[in-house]
Parts: C-alpha cells; sequence; structure tokens
C-alpha cells in the first residue's frame, strides 16, 4: 500500500513539474505605420525554427494583435500585409515565459520594422486627448484579454457617448464663474 501511495505521489510530483515546464506565453502588439496610425486586417504568423507554423492572428481596427498559447522559444515573427498595401517583414527573437510585446512600424517603400520587449505593455492606442493610456500586460496567466478588450471598448463607448455632456456641464461653470468675477462679460 505504501508502495502504490509513494507511485502516486510521484506520477502527481512529475506531472506538475511536466506542466510548470511546458508553461505557455502570450505574444502580443500592433501595427502602425510611419505616422502612428493603427493599421487593421494585417496578419501576424509565428513560425518555429523549421518553418512550421505555430500561430497566427490578424490585426483589429486598432491595429492590434494577440497569440496566446506559445511554448517558450525562438521563432521567426513574420508580419504579412496581406492586401494593405505596405511592406511586409519578419524577425528572430527568443519568446521567453513571460510572454512577449512586438510592435512593428510599416511603410509602403521599405520592410516593415519590429521592435520586441519581453513581458512588456501593450498601449491601446486611439485613447482620448489628455486621458490615462490603457495598457495591457502580456503574460502567460490564463486572462482572456479578448474579454477585456470588449470591456475597454464598451467603456470607452461609454465615455464617448458622457463626455459632451460633461463638457457642457463644465462649460456652464466656467461661464457662471465668468460672470461672478465680471458681471459685464
Amino acid at each position: 500500500m505504501r508502495r502504490a501511495v509513494s507511485m502516486l505521489l510521484g506520477a502527481v510530483v512529475v506531472g506538475m513539474l511536466g506542466a510548470q515546464q511546458a508553461s505557455c506565453a502570450d505574444l502580443v502588439g500592433g501595427v502602425a505605420d510611419t505616422q502612428a496610425r493603427p493599421i487593421p486586417d494585417v496578419k501576424i504568423v509565428v513560425n518555429d525554427m523549421t518553418g512550421k507554423v505555430v500561430g497566427e492572428a490578424q490585426t483589429d481596427s486598432w491595429g492590434q494583435y494577440r497569440i496566446a498559447g506559445l511554448r517558450p522559444g525562438t521563432y521567426n515573427y513574420v508580419l504579412d500585409p496581406v492586401t494593405s498595401g505596405f511592406k511586409g517583414g519578419d524577425a528572430v527573437a527568443y519568446l521567453g515565459p513571460n510572454g512577449m510585446t512586438t510592435n512593428w512600424n510599416v511603410s509602403t517603400t521599405t520592410p516593415s520594422v519590429a521592435s520586441g520587449s519581453e513581458g512588456g505593455e501593450l498601449t491601446v492606442p486611439h485613447d482620448p486627448p489628455g486621458s490615462l493610456p490603457l495598457r495591457l500586460r502580456a503574460d502567460p496567466v490564463g486572462v482572456d484579454r479578448q474579454k477585456i478588450l470588449e470591456q475597454i471598448a464598451k467603456d470607452r463607448q461609454r465615455i464617448s457617448q458622457e463626455i459632451p455632456a460633461a463638457r457642457e456641464k463644465l462649460l456652464a461653470e466656467i461661464q457662471k464663474i465668468r460672470q461672478a468675477v465680471s458681471p459685464s462679460l
């Protein structure tokens, strides 16, 4: 009986160690042109060093993409501009267990250039002027980024609907202050 329990405990420990070694990481990033405008519908492909495709994504309307569940390792990252008119590009880099952010700058005249950082943050582009940028972490934790992005979009829509009313209220307050300071204005 003791032997069976020991073997079972050993199998559990080996399974836990194997699960830790098989950790997965996310690749997140954005694609923008030379004027920092986001480029939607650009394909990002991740190939292992044998050329096998291990992940791919298409940029959304904000020029962002996410490829989840990659194992740590060295990959070739390829930007395929599809029909956008921009030049493609590729880069080879190591993806660690903390994930990686890879942003691409694209041009119609020169090959695309990638810049990456381990873990990193993905800035959600087109924040309203004067607002604090929203950021997402690139990490291997099982966070559903799609739900986060959907919530950000809902929050932005709600805020954009609230801004005109808040602006009018602020302008009315400013007018009251001006009249209190100088009734002739």
